[in-house]
Order: C-alpha cells, then sequence, then structure tokens
C-alpha cells in the first residue's frame, strides 16, 4: 500500500482490535488515527476509550503513525470533520475506517486502485465499499456510479473533502441541482425532512454523513459503490449511535471483490440507486415508514374520491 489510512475510533476497543487487525494486515505507510473524548455523563466511558486508544500502540509494520486525540467530547459530527480535516492537511487522498466497520482484504486494494484512476475526475466525489440491495442487482461491472456516498469503509481525496458543507449554507442555490437526485415526490419528502432537520438546527443533527451526501448532491457529483459487499459493520447494538438492532438488511458480512470491471462511463446507475433507496433509506428509517404511509394515504384518499360519487 501507499494510500494512508484513517481509522476512527472511540469507546469499543473489541470491534476496534478486529479492525486493526485487518489494517496491520493491508500495513499502510502512514496511519492517522482519529479518536473522540469521552462524555463526562457517561460513567466507565474514559475507561473505554483510554482501552480503545491503547489498541494502537501494537503497530509493529514500518508506519508513520499520527494520533489525532480530543481531550474533550466533540460529538460524532465534529469529530470525524475535524478530524478528517487534519489528515487532509497532510494528504492528498485516504482511506477511512470506523472501528466497527470490518473489511475484506480486497477493500484497500480496490480503495487504493480507484482513488488512483479517478484522482483528477473532479465529478467523483467518494469510493464507498458497501452493497445494501437485497436481492443484489447483477451487473456486467464490478463497481458503479451512484448519488449514495455508503460510508461503512469509505475513500475520497481532498480536494473533495474541502468542500463538505457541514450546515448546508448553500440550500437555495442548490435547490434545481438537488431536484436532479431526488426525482420522486417520496424522495423529495424524505431527504427534504432530513436536510431541513440540520438547517433548522445543525447542532442537534449528529451525522457528517448526511452534510456529506448533500455536498455531493449540491456539487452535481458521483459516488463509486462496490457490486459486492466489501466491508461488514460490527456496531449493531444498543451502544450504538447510528446503528441498532433489527437493521436486518444492512447488517451485512463481507466479500472478496475478484476483480475490477469498470462500467463504460461515468453515469449514474438509476435503477441501482433506486433498488437502494428502496432497500436501505426507506425501509431503515421509521420517517421512511411514516412518509410512505401518509403518501399511501393522499393516493387512496384520491382514488377513493375519483370512484364514489
Amino acid at each position: 500500500m501507499n494510500t494512508a489510512v484513517a481509522f476512527i475510533i472511540f469507546n469499543r476497543p473489541d470491534t476496534a482490535k478486529r479492525v486493526f487487525e485487518s489494517i496491520r494486515q493491508a500495513r499502510p505507510p502512514r496511519l492517522y488515527v482519529i479518536a473522540d473524548g469521552p462524555r463526562q455523563n457517561k460513567p466507565g466511558e474514559a475507561e473505554a476509550v483510554s482501552a480503545t486508544r491503547a489498541v494502537i500502540d501494537s503497530v509493529d509494520w514500518p508506519c508513520e503513525v499520527t494520533r489525532l486525540y480530543s481531550s474533550e467530547n466533540l460529538g460524532c459530527k465534529q469529530r470525524v470533520y475535524t478530524g478528517l480535516n487534519s489528515v487532509f492537511e497532510h494528504e492528498e487522498q485516504a482511506i477511512i475506517l470506523e472501528d466497527d466497520c470490518l473489511p475484506d482484504p480486497t477493500f484497500f486494494t480496490y480503495c487504493e486502485t480507484l482513488l488512483e484512476r479517478y484522482r483528477d475526475e473532479e465529478q467523483v466525489f467518494h469510493i464507498g465499499a458497501n452493497q445494501f440491495q437485497r436481492p443484489r442487482l447483477k451487473r456486467p461491472y464490478t463497481y458503479y456510479f451512484s448519488k449514495f456516498p455508503h460510508c461503512w469503509g469509505w475513500a475520497t481525496w481532498r480536494r473533495a473533502w474541502r468542500l463538505i458543507d457541514l450546515n448546508l449554507s448553500t440550500w437555495d442555490e442548490a435547490q434545481p441541482t438537488l431536484a436532479h437526485y431526488m426525482k420522486s415526490d417520496i424522495e423529495q419528502a424524505f431527504w427534504g425532512r432530513i436536510f431541513g432537520r440540520i438547517r433548522e438546527n445543525p447542532a442537534a443533527n449528529s451525522s457528517w454523513a448526511y452534510p456529506w451526501l448533500y455536498t455531493m448532491w449540491a456539487r452535481n457529483c458521483v459516488a463509486i459503490n462496490s457490486t459486492v459487499n466489501l466491508v461488514e459493520n460490527l456496531g449493531f447494538g444498543p451502544d450504538a449511535t447510528h446503528t441498532v438492532e433489527g437493521a436486518w438488511c444492512l447488517h451485512r458480512k463481507a466479500h472478496p471483490l475478484k476483480k475490477l470491471i469498470p462500467p463504460a462511463s461515468i453515469t449514474l446507475d438509476e435503477a441501482a440507486d433506486e433498488h437502494t433507496f428502496k432497500c436501505n433509506h426507506l425501509l431503515q428509517e421509521t420517517r421512511g415508514w411514516k412518509i410512505c404511509w401518509s403518501r399511501m394515504r393522499m393516493s387512496l384518499g384520491a382514488l377513493r374520491r375519483k370512484l364514489l360519487p
């Protein structure tokens, strides 16, 4: 490997050890470790944070380790944001893993190869390694261009990360571009509600990933997604921030990618994106169900008024 890895950790030493071991096998030349500080109102968390940071002391290959440790708790959004800002002050590109995202060994080659291939294609914003479709759509290529930047194991460039609009400040002027990505009424309602919540109260939103997705759309850019799921999320459970038990369709094992077959052009695979939206975003969000039910009731109401005198 020639590419640096950014490893985001917090308070789960068990999962961090497993992900660290995969990084250890890949042997990146530079490792940036981003760690948030413990929350004062969480008994025992300081010890868990310390134990998780101790995992990094096991680096035993030629590697320049940069520890970006916060003494105070910044929260998920700010810690990832400030941490990756520091990484991209020194790196043109990086592979990013969180402490609950366990990659297949081929993940690193996949990311590094595509980082080099699309380095100068400014329309390509993000390289993702997740596949949530059930059943998976069959394609003649092994990755495709998507409007969804999946972030359980990913990679990007400084040129993209420096554009992130954390508080959606470009909302008004971005509307025509956003409409290109939200074509159906359900998608407009779904994403409008999520983005609206961020705009109304940016401090209350704990996710950096939604602003990242928004920025990609506002810039009229695309992500790459693998047709094979390359990363397993180990973080499902009651103590998770964004992954809870019961999200069955997202809990996928990692599999190897045997070879890279590119699509013919940098064009959104709209059928794959529609399938992903239904299998992932819509089904896994309570608000998605509410929107679907509300739209269904409205449609049934309109139909009833047409049919009944």
